[in-house]
């Protein structure tokens, strides 16, 4: 499955890694978090093509490593 990172306000900033079809899971969070990191706390999201997101308190969460990002986008 291929994720996408979406960030800002209008128009959003889409990010879909330098692989064809889109980041890696590991690779979604990695960049999600270094926008978190950078400031860029306005709408920061991953989400994959069939409607899941994670954005907010629990994606905050699995990049400080308190929860652990799942492949169906849920902070467990």
């Amino acid at each position: 499955m291929a994720y996408i990172v979406t960030h800002g306000t209008v128009p959003a900033g889409v990010d879909t890694g330098t692989q064809p079809g889109g980041f890696t899971l590991e690779q979604a969070l990695a960049h999600a978090c270094a926008l978190l990191s950078e400031g860029y706390y306005i709408n920061v999201a991953i989400s994959d093509g069939r409607g899941a997101q994670i954005s907010g308190n629990d994606l905050v969460a699995c990049c400080t490593g308190e929860k652990r990002l799942t492949a169906d986008l849920r902070a467990n």
